[in-house]
């Protein structure tokens, strides 16, 4: 008798700890799908009314009212290294993100009826998934036709949002659209640039350091660590904004440096520096001429957009 009731109870134990593998994205039906896809969408609301909570509104409605208030007001917006979308720290930055594009008016559009190039919001990441996309999809935003490793040609003014990404990604960029005109349309959301080290490496980067504004973004106590911890960058113009907003950013997470220095050493100087030359300055064509930079890392080079 007893050895049968430790069977028995042997055999409940089984059957009680068997628990169903979660369904993969291609085990699900389209059903099942889109009502994953609405759970985040729930999600993301959720991060925001956090952010909200914390008083990220009126610092956040002060920056984009000085935005607009710009010639050169940004008219799309392009995401690059926000990560999975199903992360709770991508999901506070998509948050932040959604923000700023109902705030800046940017339209919604069709994914299907999208013009070439640069459309309201284009987003991307390496890391994308079937999932990933579908939410894009269902938050009206597209993907860019080839990942151009940070490489955009910026022909409108574009607010770029670029959160934790590689320093070479910023260079990419800021290489791109290395002209007066399309920096002066760049507002470029991200690390904040200034605590990186200068190097002979990035040379847009290092020389744009003479003519970009910082205002640093809101962020969240219930947020991952330096998940929020982002600076608005703007290119010759400073914003309007009341002095207690119009102050660089105070962190306990500072932006990642790639590649450490020994404690105590010097932070590297350009090579303008070292020979006792000044930097260029931005009236004159030298500051327009940059010598090469670093050829993009494994951290930048990633998969195709559209995998078959």
């Amino acid at each position: 008798m007893g050895e049968e009731a430790w069977t028995a109870s042997r055999r409940r134990r089984r059957r009680g700890a068997a628990h169903a593998a979660p369904k993969t994205w291609a085990e699900q039906s389209e059903e099942e799908r889109a009502e994953h896809i609405e759970s985040i969408v729930v999600s993301i609301d959720a991060k925001w009314a956090q952010l909200e909570r914390d008083g990220a509104r009126a610092r956040l409605d002060a920056i984009v009212a000085a935005l607009r208030a710009r010639k050169e007001r940004p008219e799309c917006m392009l995401c690059l290294g926000i990560g999975k979308l199903d992360t709770t720290a991508a999901q506070f930055q998509l948050a932040m993100l959604l923000a700023f594009r109902a705030r800046l008016e940017v339209r919604r559009v069709l994914m299907q009826q999208h013009p070439p190039g640069l459309c309201a919001v284009t987003i991307y990441d390496p890391l994308f998934d079937a999932q990933d996309r579908a939410l894009v999809a269902r938050l009206g935003m597209a993907l860019p036709k080839e990942n151009q490793c940070g490489e955009y040609t910026l022909d409108r003014p574009t607010l770029v949002y670029m959160p934790k990404c590689p320093r070479a990604l910023y260079e990419a960029l800021l290489r791109a659209n290395w002209d007066a005109v399309r920096l002066r349309g760049l507002v470029l959301c991200g690390n904040d640039l200034d605590a990186y080290m200068a190097q002979e490496t990035y040379p847009a980067m290092a020389r744009a350091a003479s003519v970009w504004h910082r205002y640093a973004l809101p962020t969240c106590d219930d947020a991952p660590p330096g998940a929020l911890d982002a600076v608005v960058h703007t290119f010759f113009d400073a914003l309007e904004l009341a002095p207690e907003l119009a102050d660089g950013p105070r962190w306990a997470c500072q932006p990642a440096r790639r590649g450490r220095r020994r404690r105590g050493a010097a932070r590297a100087a350009s090579p303008a520096r070292e020979a006792g030359v000044s930097e260029p300055s931005p009236d004159t064509p030298a500051f327009w001429v940059l010598s090469r930079g670093a050829p993009a890392s494994d951290e930048v080079l990633a998969t195709p957009i559209h995998p078959s």
